[in-house]
């Protein structure tokens, strides 16, 4: 025999409206976390690769140094880096390169994007790593963009 509305029977089971909402409301509070933290993650991760590459460029840059007896001059154009000293499809965030003249017209400065390095000789990285200045002719630097938790670009500099 069914019991009347509002009543229990000791024999029923179940979960109640509010215990339902409960378990909703920790689930939800669980997928907001994941979806604010995914993003943050993947731009580290991009971030991480973006550093990896300018290493790698500033890897290329000395080895053609090593090859050419340190002439500065003989390594100081893009192709005389990608392709003999750097392969460029090793690199995964900064897919474009330019050295010296080839980048902003010679004028040391960082790129506008966060997929570009831009190779300078006669610069050195500042001790942040975010700002370069004036060095000495065998001193070069890789400057890159990093991407901001605020959607922005930061300035970073490898030094060679």
């Amino acid at each position: 025999m069914r019991a009347p509305f509002g009543i229990k029977n000791k024999n029923q089971s179940g979960f109640t409206i509010i215990e339902i909402m409960i378990v909703l409301a920790v689930a939800s509070l669980i997928m907001l976390i994941v979806f604010l933290a995914v993003p943050a993650l993947q731009r580290n991760a991009r971030n991480t690769n973006r550093t990896s590459d300018a290493t790698k460029v500033a890897s290329g840059v000395n080895e053609c140094l090593s090859n050419k007896n340190n002439v500065v001059t003989s390594c100081n154009t893009t192709a005389a880096i990608i392709g003999s000293t750097l392969d460029t499809a090793t690199l995964r965030q900064l897919t474009g390169v330019a050295v010296g003249a080839n980048a902003n017209g010679g004028t040391p400065a960082f790129p506008g994007d966060a997929a570009t390095a831009w190779v300078f000789f006669g610069q050195k990285c500042g001790t942040d790593g975010s700002t370069f200045a004036a060095g000495n002719s065998q001193q070069f630097v890789v400057l890159y963009n990093a991407e901001s938790s605020g959607g922005g670009n930061i300035n970073r500099c490898v030094s060679g």
